[in-house]
């Protein structure tokens, strides 16, 4: 057998040799392409910072069972340009800032749960000049000198673009779990936009609104849940969201793609909201209204009591668009209407705010790039929703009577 193959030559040796030849041509070509683009990209972040700096935001948005909910344990910066710098944190329990709350509240802690979006997560704030952490100050500053014997806890439980309905799903599927005393659900002029947007609840011919299934909910989220499990995932993906305004374009894009169809699955087209006046006023304020009547019967039957506040944009600035005063004025209206109804104790911020401005000879919003309250006006928000808390006796002079009256 061994002579069968002696005249035989195999060329397999030279092949060998052609071989890493031929891959470190096609490794040094990828290098190429990689440092082309690396290159490519860090000049369009430096050429973007200096024509039109954007914003870098740490991710925190999240959803849970279908409704918009915060990240847990999250920390870092949120930035605009010439506007603010602060830091975000989350705890575990979904809630901004740092401090984690027991499940029931301690003897003579009278404990308050705030629903919202954006202006009560305390967008443009750090952890400690938010107006619900502004709020547990000047409550307890005034209940310190009064002769209350309870103290008072304010749990954050919002999130930046969360509409009513996510508001109140969130307060039956999370933050009742935390024994809340108080409710205050405070709503803004875009929360009847961003309803039409979210879809969480649907409305009977009666004018009565249910939760939408779960599984529909769920459905609807799931490009963004897929897409956003992923992104997090990546490698220095939070750190690069915090340090890169390139990326911040390429994440306002994508938000806006999901949104729309998002929007587009519950409905024939993708509107993110209310087209006219007229719609506004016809199928939003009652699908807000039924949505908070909704949520009333939820407080109640956690043993909670609800209070309503409506934080107004900057309406009366000169240069203000015209949609932020009239929906303002349909939606608080509308609020009144619902509270002498429903007997919910409702206070409208918006005269005393103005009032303030005037005194303090300054803006208690920032101007130009986001419109937001700053943290002066936030504190404004903290002090008159104490004032209003307290002279309406929301607070009971003990809560070892109160709690025990309810068992």
């Amino acid at each position: 057998m061994k002579d069968a193959y002696a005249g035989l030559s195999f060329s397999q040796p030279k092949l060998e040799k052609r071989l890493p030849r031929a891959w470190s041509r096609h490794v040094l070509a990828g290098t190429v392409v990689v440092c082309s683009l690396l290159v490519a990209l860090i000049m369009a972040e430096g050429i973007l910072r200096l024509v039109s700096p954007q914003a870098v935001q740490v991710p925190y948005h999240d959803e849970l069972n279908g409704v918009l909910a915060a990240r847990p344990n999250v920390r870092g910066q949120f930035a605009i340009p010439d506007t603010f710098n602060t830091t975000i944190s989350v705890n575990s329990q979904r809630f901004r800032g740092l401090k984690e709350y027991s499940q029931t509240p301690e003897i003579g802690v009278t404990r308050i749960a705030t629903l919202g979006d954006s202006f009560t997560f305390g967008f443009g704030a750090n952890d400690e000049e938010t107006y619900p952490a502004q709020l547990e100050r000047h409550l307890n500053q005034s209940l310190s000198s009064s002769a209350r014997e309870t103290k008072a806890e304010v749990i954050n439980a919002s999130v930046s673009g969360a509409s009513t309905g996510d508001e109140a799903l969130f307060f039956t599927t999370w933050v009742a779990r935390f024994n809340p005393d108080l409710i205050v659900l405070n709503v803004h002029f875009n929360d009847v936009d961003e309803n039409h947007q979210r879809n969480m609840f649907e409305m009977d011919e009666n004018g009565n609104v249910v939760p939408r299934p779960m599984r529909e909910l769920g459905s609807a989220d799931s490009p963004v849940r897929t897409i956003r499990g992923l992104v997090n995932a990546l490698p220095l993906y939070s750190f690069l969201a915090q340090h890169s305004h390139l990326l911040y374009l390429f994440r306002h894009g994508a938000t806006t793609a999901l949104t729309s169809i998002r929007a587009a699955s519950f409905q024939d087209e993708a509107e993110i909201g209310y087209s006219s006046r007229a719609s506004f006023e016809s199928e939003g304020i009652p699908m807000m209204t039924a949505e908070i009547r909704w949520l009333n019967a939820q407080v109640r039957k956690a043993r909670s009591r609800l209070v309503i506040t409506f934080l107004p944009p900057q309406w009366w600035r000169a240069d203000a668009p015209p949609g932020y005063r009239w929906r303002s004025e349909v939606i608080v209206n509308a609020l009144v209407d619902l509270s002498t109804s429903e007997e919910i104790p409702f206070v409208d911020v918006t005269p005393l705010v103005r009032a303030r401005e005037a005194d303090v000879g300054r803006s208690l919003y920032y101007q130009g790039r986001d419109e937001h309250a700053n943290p002066m006006g936030y504190e404004v928000y903290a002090e008159i929703i104490s004032q209003y808390i307290l002279s309406q006796n929301l607070i009971p002079l003990d809560t070892r009577d109160s709690r025990a009256a309810g068992n």
